[in-house]
């Protein structure tokens, strides 16, 4: 990840590290999570590294979709 002390920093909020613990669970495969547009790619790309599988994020548009594929990559790489 480019920025590993944010996602330290985030880990200090009581929902973001509540959601990453349930990224970590044995058997968990599907996490909902409501969060404002700006923080998708930092919160997807933080769920991904914690999980590490795979990750599905969910957009109503193509052009959405290109966007946050390109800003979750360019925060954990583009593998």
């Amino acid at each position: 990840m480019k920025y590993p002390g944010l996602v330290s920093l985030l880990e200090a909020d009581h929902g973001f590290a509540a959601t990453l613990a349930d990224s970590r669970r044995p058997g968990v495969t599907t996490l909902d999570v409501t969060a404002v547009p700006s923080f998708f790619p930092l919160l997807t790309a933080s769920i991904a590294e914690a999980s590490a599988q795979t990750v599905l994020l969910v957009t109503s548009t193509y052009r959405e979709a290109e966007q946050y594929a390109a800003e979750v990559g360019g925060l954990i790489g583009e593998d």
